[in-house]
């Protein structure tokens, strides 16, 4: 069996490691777009007159929308892994 790398990820769940500061800035941009796409979707700017068509507004609400669940995804993730990480070590220390 091939050992585990950091950057690799990890064999009990797909995707790459990443580091702390990346995690939070990939949060962060994520969390930006959503509500820069939901802004769009709520008032549309009237210099760019492509942004006022319907159609633009529902595809920009449904996008922003996504954009924001995965930012609640990711901070519940990374509340869970603290807490389970917290658990783990009350766990052991009381052995």
């Amino acid at each position: 069996m091939k050992p585990y790398l950091s950057g690799e990820g990890s064999p009990n769940r797909g995707g790459l490691s990443l580091p702390k500061n990346k995690r939070i800035l990939g949060a962060a941009l994520l969390l930006v777009l959503g509500l820069i796409f939901v802004f769009f979707a709520v008032s549309p700017w009237e210099i760019l007159p492509f942004l006022k068509g319907g159609s633009f507004r529902v595809q920009a609400g449904i996008i922003g929308g996504f954009l924001l669940l995965g930012v609640v995804c990711a901070v519940w993730r990374s509340a869970v892994n603290r807490y389970k990480k917290y658990v783990n070590m009350e766990a052991k220390r009381g052995q």
